[in-house]
């Protein structure tokens, strides 16, 4: 889902430098988008690529609308009255204080269609720790959509490999001396309540409100473990190291995709993934014979820290993709959420600029 366009040379030459196969992304243009690339280039292209190194012979479809409340609704409804793709991914959002509750709930109706009918939307839990909102910085805040129930938020950690470039381990993301102070989205929602399924060990802690608490799972954003992309910013065009759970959430949904062929190659009972949280904590709140996750115990998101379990900088912590592969293999799915009608947004106010 995005709100700007790419210029598909960069993501050619991208894939020409890993040796990958060239997958065209399919432009799906809605409302008054056009397809050109402005200053949210960056951002479009480091999702394609993202999800293309992850997922090389996956298809790619952008979802592109305006940047606008009303675009917004738009892009995620044609995607979800589309139902062509099973594995979503979202890096643009806003802190809930900023966002109209009618648009929370608008969407919200959006996405809970989207977990009925099987699809999986992974969103980045916002890149400034448990202060989502930069005009109130030392306020507790949380971001928009990934504090909605029916999508998985992913938040941020720092990775550090081993000597042979495998995993070593990771640690919450925070990074409190950069301007502004930077780390991985997580706290309490005040727009939403916290669904059945959110339980499992350091759920229910001594900051739980009943609110819905995020993030769900978390993948490296920091920028100094970041990505590889190559992308054009402020004017100037190659190789950039670029962090952030923006970066996160295309690399769930790229593994989503995986997923989702490795069930059927093998037979997983239930199919594809689908709407990932009820799943994602019945693993972690149970015992299975495969570690799914790296559970991250040390760091911080500015103000809550890591700890065994769930916890508000980590969730469950990141992917281990073969075990999780394996663990819900051995399992059936839990069903989808109850059907709800598509529906088109109405007109609302402009939408502020999106991180």
């Amino acid at each position: 889902m995005e709100l700007d366009g790419f210029n598909q040379t960069n993501i050619a030459a991208y894939d020409s430098h890993y040796n990958l196969a060239t997958v065209t992304p399919t432009v799906m243009l809605v409302d008054t988008a056009t397809g050109g690339h402005g200053t949210g280039q960056v951002e479009v292209e480091l999702d394609i690529e993202v999800m293309h190194a992850i997922a090389p012979s996956a298809p790619v479809t952008v979802w592109e609308g305006p940047n606008s409340d009303q675009g917004v609704l738009h892009t995620y409804n044609a995607m979800v009255v589309s139902d062509s793709t099973p594995s979503n991914s979202t890096s643009w959002g806003l802190c809930e204080a900023s966002t109209a509750p009618s648009q929370m709930l608008a969407l919200d109706a959006i996405l809970k269609q989207s977990a009925a009918q099987g699809q999986s939307f992974f969103a980045a839990s916002g890149d400034s720790g448990a202060f989502d909102c930069p005009n109130a910085p030392n306020t507790l805040a949380v971001d928009h959509p990934a504090s909605d129930p029916y999508i998985t938020a992913v938040g941020g950690t720092m990775l550090q490999l081993s000597g042979v470039a495998g995993y070593g381990s990771e640690t919450a993301w925070s990074w409190a001396n950069h301007s502004p102070p930077l780390g991985s989205g997580g706290g309490l929602s005040r727009q939403f309540s916290r669904p059945s399924w959110q339980v499992g060990p350091g759920v229910a802690n001594a900051n739980s409100t009943g609110a819905r608490q995020v993030p769900d799972v978390a993948l490296d954003a920091d920028t100094r473990s970041g990505y590889s992309v190559y992308t054009t910013n402020n004017n100037v065009t190659g190789w950039y190291t670029i962090g952030g759970t923006s970066a996160a959430a295309p690399a769930w949904a790229a593994f989503a995709a995986i997923l989702n062929q490795y069930r059927s190659a093998t037979g997983g009972r239930g199919g594809a993934l689908g709407f990932a949280n009820p799943a994602l904590y019945l693993l972690g709140a149970g015992s299975s014979p495969y570690a799914a996750f790296h559970d991250i115990t040390t760091g911080d998101n500015l103000n809550y820290f890591a700890t065994a379990g769930w916890d508000y900088a980590t969730g469950w912590g990141s992917f281990d993709a073969y075990n999780l592969a394996r663990d819900l293999s051995l399992r059936s799915l839990p069903p989808p959420v109850a059907q709800s009608a598509p529906v088109r947004s109405r007109d609302l106010p402009p939408r502020p600029t999106a991180h």
